[in-house]
């Protein structure tokens, strides 16, 4: 993703947690206590992406003290265990979330995805030398080839979801397996405890603002997309 896009998207993801709770809330898919869970929890991740954003723009993830501690493995952790924390500790906030996803058709889950195409920016930048071929080859290529791919699994799953149910379960399990090893290949040509890559480009772009908001929020974003996909398919829903 190119740098100056990643605060839209950020915004355009949030758009679309709001714009879910609202047509559940109107469908009345959700109660208005399972409503007001989900507000909490969409505000608790608002003030992460704040606080990334501001720790970012003053080159916290680049600090020496911090890259001893793999601040982008770290930042993709915490929202992401905050969030599984709430669906296993909150009731209240499962049952929403459950209720939310389920009145999503699964064409539009699937076609969220899309946004990844954005990482023609990441391949890009690889191009100008400014990124190591160890990440891109790894991450941003799969990872735009997911989003390609976005759109045309998005109208199987809604013309035949039955018959590509393998496929798509293949394919969500395929996108977030891109992420897996990411977080730590953005660590092994930097400073700290896994530095591995000792000369050429290194991944220092990706721990400045405001592409740091990528690893840190859009990631877990994705991630969670796809268990959204994964769990619906498990319950046979299309």
């Amino acid at each position: 993703m190119d740098s100056p896009s990643v605060p839209f998207l950020v915004a355009a993801v949030f758009g679309l947690c709001i714009a879910a709770v609202r047509r559940a809330r109107v469908h009345a898919a959700i109660a208005g206590s399972e409503e007001r869970a989900c507000w909490i929890v969409i505000g608790v991740l608002a003030g992460w992406v704040l606080a990334s954003a501001v720790f970012a723009a003053r080159g916290g993830y680049l600090d020496p003290r911090a890259l001893r501690f793999l601040p982008l493995l770290c930042g993709f952790l915490i929202p992401t265990g905050f969030v599984a924390g709430g669906l296993w500790g909150w009731p209240r906030f499962r049952s929403a979330i459950a209720r939310v996803l389920a009145s999503i058709p699964l064409a539009w889950l699937v076609a969220v995805q899309a946004i990844r195409i954005t990482a023609i920016g990441t391949i890009l930048q690889y191009a100008s030398g400014k990124l190591p071929a160890h990440f891109i080859f790894t991450v941003a290529v799969p990872d735009f080839l997911v989003g390609a791919t976005a759109l045309p699994m998005a109208v199987l799953a809604a013309r035949s979801p039955e018959r590509v149910r393998r496929g798509l379960v293949a394919w969500n399990l395929a996108g977030s397996a891109i992420f897996l090893l990411a977080g730590l290949l953005l660590h092994v040509s930097m400073p700290g405890p896994i530095h591995f890559f000792t000369s050429g480009p290194t991944t220092e772009p990706i721990f400045r603002f405001p592409l740091a908001l990528v690893p840190t929020f859009l990631v877990p974003f994705f991630v969670g997309v796809h268990c959204a996909c994964l769990w619906r398919l498990s319950r046979g829903a299309a």
